[in-house]
Protein backbone atom coordinates (compact mmCIF):
# COMPACT_ATOMS: atom_id res chain seq x y z
CA UNK A 1 0.00 0.00 0.00
CA UNK A 2 2.99 2.40 0.32
CA UNK A 3 4.30 1.38 -2.74
CA UNK A 4 1.27 2.39 -4.21
CA UNK A 5 0.98 5.68 -2.63
CA UNK A 6 4.69 6.51 -3.19
CA UNK A 7 3.83 6.36 -6.96
CA UNK A 8 0.77 7.96 -6.89
CA UNK A 9 2.54 10.92 -5.72
CA UNK A 10 4.63 10.93 -8.26
CA UNK A 11 2.34 10.65 -11.02
CA UNK A 12 1.43 13.97 -13.20
CA UNK A 13 -1.80 15.81 -12.10
CA UNK A 14 -3.43 15.06 -15.89
CA UNK A 15 -2.76 11.12 -14.95
CA UNK A 16 -3.84 11.73 -11.19
CA UNK A 17 -7.10 12.88 -13.19
CA UNK A 18 -7.65 10.22 -15.48
CA UNK A 19 -7.30 7.67 -12.54
CA UNK A 20 -10.31 10.02 -11.15
CA UNK A 21 -12.22 9.82 -14.05
CA UNK A 22 -11.90 5.72 -14.43
CA UNK A 23 -13.18 4.84 -10.76
CA UNK A 24 -14.49 1.59 -11.09
CA UNK A 25 -11.15 0.33 -12.87
CA UNK A 26 -9.72 0.77 -9.29
CA UNK A 27 -10.33 -1.19 -5.88
CA UNK A 28 -11.59 0.81 -2.75
CA UNK A 29 -8.04 1.60 -1.06
CA UNK A 30 -6.71 2.41 -4.18
CA UNK A 31 -9.32 4.66 -5.38
CA UNK A 32 -9.04 6.61 -1.78
CA UNK A 33 -5.09 7.12 -2.31
CA UNK A 34 -6.50 9.40 -5.41
CA UNK A 35 -8.30 11.02 -3.97
CA UNK A 36 -6.08 11.67 -1.06
CA UNK A 37 -3.21 12.87 -3.40
CA UNK A 38 -6.50 14.71 -5.14
CA UNK A 39 -6.93 17.13 -1.97
CA UNK A 40 -3.30 17.54 -1.24
CA UNK A 41 -2.67 18.86 -4.72
CA UNK A 42 -6.02 20.78 -4.55
CA UNK A 43 -7.44 19.48 -7.70
CA UNK A 44 -11.61 19.16 -7.89
CA UNK A 45 -13.54 17.59 -10.33
CA UNK A 46 -14.12 20.85 -11.99
CA UNK A 47 -9.94 20.55 -13.04
CA UNK A 48 -10.77 16.86 -14.30
CA UNK A 49 -13.91 18.94 -16.49
CA UNK A 50 -11.74 21.91 -17.53
CA UNK A 51 -9.46 19.37 -18.75
CA UNK A 52 -11.90 17.35 -20.83
CA UNK A 53 -12.79 20.62 -22.23
CA UNK A 54 -9.76 21.21 -23.36
CA UNK A 55 -8.86 18.12 -24.89
CA UNK A 56 -12.47 18.33 -26.92
CA UNK A 57 -12.39 22.01 -27.76
CA UNK A 58 -12.32 22.18 -31.57
CA UNK A 59 -9.72 24.26 -33.45
CA UNK A 60 -11.13 25.96 -36.91
CA UNK A 61 -7.66 25.90 -38.70
CA UNK A 62 -8.00 27.63 -42.43
CA UNK A 63 -5.14 25.98 -44.49
CA UNK A 64 -4.25 28.43 -47.97
CA UNK A 65 -4.57 26.36 -50.87
CA UNK A 66 -3.44 28.38 -53.90
CA UNK A 67 -5.35 26.21 -56.77
CA UNK A 68 -2.81 27.66 -59.33
CA UNK A 69 -0.04 26.02 -57.94
CA UNK A 70 -2.12 22.88 -57.78
CA UNK A 71 -3.13 23.21 -61.01
CA UNK A 72 0.78 23.22 -62.43
CA UNK A 73 1.41 20.30 -60.03
CA UNK A 74 -1.25 17.91 -61.69
CA UNK A 75 -0.91 19.13 -64.97
CA UNK A 76 2.81 17.74 -64.39
CA UNK A 77 1.79 15.00 -62.73
CA UNK A 78 -0.62 13.88 -65.95
CA UNK A 79 2.36 15.62 -68.66
CA UNK A 80 4.95 12.70 -67.31
CA UNK A 81 2.01 10.34 -67.15
CA UNK A 82 0.20 10.58 -71.25
CA UNK A 83 4.16 11.01 -72.47
CA UNK A 84 5.31 7.95 -71.19
CA UNK A 85 2.03 6.01 -72.38
CA UNK A 86 1.90 7.73 -76.24
CA UNK A 87 5.34 7.84 -76.71
CA UNK A 88 5.21 3.74 -75.92
CA UNK A 89 2.15 3.22 -78.32
CA UNK A 90 4.18 5.70 -80.96
CA UNK A 91 7.52 3.19 -80.87
CA UNK A 92 5.55 0.28 -81.29
CA UNK A 93 4.90 1.41 -85.03
CA UNK A 94 6.76 -0.99 -86.89
CA UNK A 95 8.64 1.35 -89.65
CA UNK A 96 12.25 3.45 -88.68
CA UNK A 97 13.30 1.56 -85.60
CA UNK A 98 16.06 2.79 -85.11
CA UNK A 99 14.94 6.48 -85.43
CA UNK A 100 12.66 5.49 -83.49
CA UNK A 101 14.26 4.28 -80.29
CA UNK A 102 16.30 7.49 -80.25
CA UNK A 103 12.90 9.46 -80.78
CA UNK A 104 11.37 7.90 -78.00
CA UNK A 105 14.05 8.25 -75.34
CA UNK A 106 13.75 11.85 -76.41
CA UNK A 107 10.51 12.45 -76.06
CA UNK A 108 10.36 10.46 -72.82
CA UNK A 109 13.26 12.42 -71.45
CA UNK A 110 11.04 16.25 -72.57
CA UNK A 111 8.38 15.04 -71.09
CA UNK A 112 9.95 13.80 -68.04
CA UNK A 113 11.63 17.66 -67.77
CA UNK A 114 8.40 19.07 -68.90
CA UNK A 115 6.49 17.68 -66.30
CA UNK A 116 9.01 17.77 -63.27
CA UNK A 117 9.24 21.93 -64.58
CA UNK A 118 5.87 22.23 -64.04
CA UNK A 119 5.85 20.10 -60.76
CA UNK A 120 8.39 22.34 -59.60
CA UNK A 121 6.65 26.10 -60.47
CA UNK A 122 3.68 24.77 -59.08
CA UNK A 123 5.06 24.02 -55.37
CA UNK A 124 6.93 27.33 -55.92
CA UNK A 125 3.99 29.31 -56.24
CA UNK A 126 2.18 27.30 -53.49
CA UNK A 127 5.39 28.11 -51.25
CA UNK A 128 4.95 31.69 -52.07
CA UNK A 129 1.36 31.90 -51.36
CA UNK A 130 1.71 30.16 -48.17
CA UNK A 131 4.47 32.70 -47.09
CA UNK A 132 2.27 35.91 -48.22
Amino acid sequence: MNLLKEEIKHISDEELLKMFSKKKDYTEEAFALILSEMKERNLTEKDLLDKANINNKKVNIKIPTNKTGLILKVVGVLYIVFGIIINSIHISQPYFEGLRTIDFFYSVSLSFVTGFILIGLGEIIQLLSEKS
